[in-house]
């Protein structure tokens, strides 16, 4: 983990309803336009850099943190009390930027609704450099039409494809090459008064046939089990057991998966700061669903989280995702998909892709054993293309 130079307590504190806090932690501010360092065992090293409109968060390496914010992203410095190292601003400045996620070979999609005027759920790929689009696509469901609604969190699945939460209540999974692969419904993820959810915010696979869900305003979290094409809650971490008390769940965005199953979510309070009085921000469940252990700020800061990244044990030297629940450093066959993703079968000739994949397998060869990928599965982009499974040097 990497070393903070002390500054000045910025009137942090944690607030034990059951067990004191204890995870080190990253905050995505977006009432606040703040990005949040909190460290609970010296309160000294806590820091705050400004972020207008961020929401995702993701370790990218060489200690920088990648955040989102309406009109790209930013990289922040975290060996340097997060100052900011780039900034990167789409070249169309339409829409809303909800998301960012950095792949394996340095490329950045962007999501968000009207992103480079097009229309409804909208991913860019920017290449590594910062200096050009790779590709802009609207999300279309299996008939064509636009996956609308305003975007929330696009997340990375197992499978290298991405879950996009929808305030319309869908979730929506398309990959690199435009394909529509299905949706997981809102009916699946019911809200309070046990009628489909209206606000998927985030999802994430976890373990085999499982996915999580966040459904906003609903501030509920479901585990989801998938049979065939069908979903259904298995269980759920509910607000409304707290709300009589000083938790005041209003929206439940972003949270992590942690590497003993419990949940950390955030219960985001409305846009613009708030204070201690409109609810606590930070909640940690187990696997039965209680709550566990919780984080406010301080009397003296106004926050409204929408993210959150544990930072416990994480190596912040590597690039990390959530595509297998807990957050991971991207390697083995994982990377090797990704670093894949992004070539255009169509654009090619298949003699000149094949060619790309034997000379990563080349790569390969003296790869340590227990991270080398087996095999990479890969869909042509062409209408009468077949898929093929390329066995890799073992």
């Amino acid at each position: 983990m990497f070393r903070f130079i002390a500054i000045a307590i910025l009137g942090l504190s944690s607030l034990a309803m059951n067990a004191p806090w204890q995870h080190e932690m990253l905050i995505a501010d977006e009432g606040g336009n703040k990005v949040w360092y909190v460290n609970p065992a010296d309160a000294t090293k806590n820091w705050s850099v400004n972020v207008t409109e961020n929401r995702s968060m993701q370790l990218i390496g060489n200690n920088r943190l990648l955040v989102s914010t309406l009109t790209g992203f930013v990289e922040l410095d975290l060996a340097n009390k997060g100052a900011t190292l780039k900034t990167y601003n789409l070249p169309k400045a339409s829409g809303a930027g909800e998301s960012a996620y950095r792949m394996p070979s340095g490329d950045t999609w962007v999501f968000g609704e009207g992103l480079m005027n097009k229309p409804g759920t909208v991913c860019v790929r920017v290449n590594a450099a910062g200096t050009a689009i790779l590709d802009t696509f609207s999300v279309k469901d299996s008939s064509g039409q636009v996956c609308g609604g305003a975007t929330r969190y696009c997340n990375i699945s197992k499978r290298g494809t991405f879950y996009c939460g929808n305030s319309g209540g869908d979730i929506y999974e398309v990959d690199t090459l435009r394909h529509f692969l299905g949706r997981i419904p809102a009916a699946a993820f019911p809200n309070l008064s046990g009628g489909a959810g209206d606000h998927a915010y985030l999802a994430t696979d976890w373990g085999v046939d499982t996915v999580v869900v966040s459904n906003g305003f609903g501030y509920q979290t479901h585990i989801l089990k998938k049979t065939g094409k069908t979903y259904s809650s298995i269980r759920k971490i509910n607000g409304a057991t707290a709300k009589g008390d000083s938790v005041k769940p209003n929206f439940f965005g972003g949270y992590q998966i942690l590497a003993n199953g419990n949940i950390v979510q955030t219960n985001w309070v409305g846009h613009g700061p708030a204070g201690p009085g409109s609810g606590i921000q930070v909640l940690e469940y187990d696997k039965t669903g209680a709550l566990v252990s919780c984080w406010r700020q301080g009397a003296m800061q106004a926050m409204s989280a929408h993210g959150i990244l544990i930072l416990d044990g994480l190596n912040t030297m590597l690039l990390h995702d959530s595509r297998n629940g807990p957050l991971m450093p991207v390697t083995g066959v994982t990377g090797m998909q990704h670093a894949l993703a992004p070539y255009r079968v169509q654009s090619r000739s298949d003699h000149e892709f094949l060619s790309s994949v034997m000379t990563l397998n080349g790569r390969l060869a003296g790869a340590d054993p227990s991270t080398r990928p087996q095999g990479i599965f890969f869909v042509s982009g062409r209408e009468n293309a077949s898929r093929i499974v390329l066995p890799l040097h073992r």
